[in-house]
């Protein structure tokens, strides 16, 4: 088992309710949403529904929606719901049905779905699709896959990180040979098997560029090199260990 597994199992075990069940996966959720790369930099707070509701003169009453969460600048409101089932659930039509209802209100410009499987049925997938407000989705991978070291976690403590990776001996040669080449040429290509390039990447670029930067009238000008990717999913793969540096460790604030 995962450590994620190995923690759910744990928060199931130890809940008495179901209500107890929710409350400790949705704690674990704000967790994630404060510490994951991508959603730091997308929102500034982060509430329970009840929390919210209460500020905003709103009933409190659970209706399906349990998480708010603000964007960064634009203040914009996105409601998520947290479904805490087992790894082999599937989820369908029925089980979001709620939860769109109640979330189909003029305040919110986005919605979530957060879920501990990564099984939808036909009917729930085809759901999410042409909606509006719109509706996105975070499955069991990508908490599996998150930079949060969850064999450390504990609700509401300071998280603790996956640790960070360093180059292996191969890697270093790779990036000594790159970084000789631009003493002598202004571009390259790095040919290395799948699933290392990105990685080798983010450890060459940032001595190439200092390396390449020039003096003008006395000034040094920083070269910029910028980055393609052919999907989303490669380019978080990139965001992963750009972004790990800068991670809050957040889940304890308020």
């Amino acid at each position: 088992m995962s450590a994620l597994s190995t923690l759910l199992e744990t928060l199931r075990q130890a809940a008495v309710t179901e209500r107890e069940k929710g409350t400790y996966f949705e704690e674990l959720i704000i967790c994630y949403l404060r510490t994951e790369p991508r959603y730091v930099d997308l929102y500034d707070k982060v509430w329970t529904f009840g929390d919210w509701a209460r500020e905003e003169g709103h009933s409190a009453k659970d209706t399906g929606i349990d998480l708010i969460a603000r964007t960064r600048g634009t203040g914009e409101l996105h409601a998520i719901q947290c479904k805490f089932y087992a790894p082999d659930h599937k989820i369908t039509k029925k089980d979001i049905d709620t939860f769109f209802s109640a979330s189909g209100k003029s305040w919110f410009s986005h919605r979530i779905i957060v879920a501990t499987t990564n099984h939808w049925n036909s009917n729930a997938e085809d759901t999410l699709g042409n909606q509006y407000p719109p509706v996105s989705k975070i499955d069991l991978l990508d908490l599996e896959t998150s930079i949060i070291d969850w064999s450390q976690y504990h609700p509401k403590q300071t998280v603790a990180l996956r640790e960070k990776k360093k180059p292996r001996d191969h890697q270093k040669t790779a990036i000594r040979s790159v970084l000789a080449g631009f003493k002598k040429h202004d571009r390259g290509r790095l040919i290395m098997a799948c699933g290392m390039r990105i990685f080798r990447m983010l450890m060459v670029f940032p001595v190439s560029l200092s390396a390449l930067t020039s003096k003008t009238n006395g000034h040094r000008k920083q070269k910029r090199a910028p980055v393609m990717c052919p999907s989303t999913a490669l380019y978080w793969t990139g965001a992963f260990w750009t972004f790990r540096k800068k991670a809050r460790n957040s889940c304890s604030r308020n």
